[in-house]
């Protein structure tokens, strides 16, 4: 890119935690495949990033796992009380996943999502230590908080 310094702090790597949020910003959108790159490959890679690389291929294992439900299922987009907030849900085989994402990086967010259609009696994060306790269920409503640049996919029952 014309003019562009890769040694500008403004082109730096991404976090892991902005890997992770990035990705489930793109799932939630409605991806189907996944592509990680480097616009400017000798200054960004990933490999001198070690924890970014170690998020990225952490991330693998769930994408396997959810790769049936994003291929057969329609995503649905969910109303949320928060601008930072964005909420989509699919269901596949009998079963509603929600995916919850926060897409501020500085600030936990307060949550609200109505789930209208929705006769839900249990709540379960899909994948262990990746946050989502601040999550709630309160009769047909989720709530509470989601951490900044949180991303979090639950089982609905």
């Amino acid at each position: 890119m014309p003019g562009h310094d890769a040694s500008d702090p403004a082109a730096r790597m991404p976090t892991p935690a902005e890997v992770y949020n990035m990705t489930y910003q793109a799932i939630g959108a409605g991806v189907r495949g996944i592509l990680y790159y480097t616009y400017l490959d000798s200054y960004s890679n990933v490999r001198r990033s070690p924890a970014v690389w170690e998020m990225t291929k952490s991330i693998v294992p769930e994408i396997a796992q959810l790769s049936p439900m994003l291929l057969s299922a329609e995503p649905k987009y969910l109303e949320t009380n928060n601008g930072n907030v964005h909420a989509t849900a699919w269901t596949y085989q009998g079963h509603t996943y929600l995916l919850l994402t926060n897409v501020s990086a500085t600030q936990a967010q307060p949550l609200y999502v109505p789930l209208a259609d929705q006769a839900p009696t249990g709540l379960r994060p899909l994948f262990a230590g990746r946050g989502g306790e601040g999550v709630r269920l309160s009769g047909t409503t989720l709530g509470g908080t989601i951490a900044p640049l949180g991303a979090h996919f639950f089982r609905i029952n």
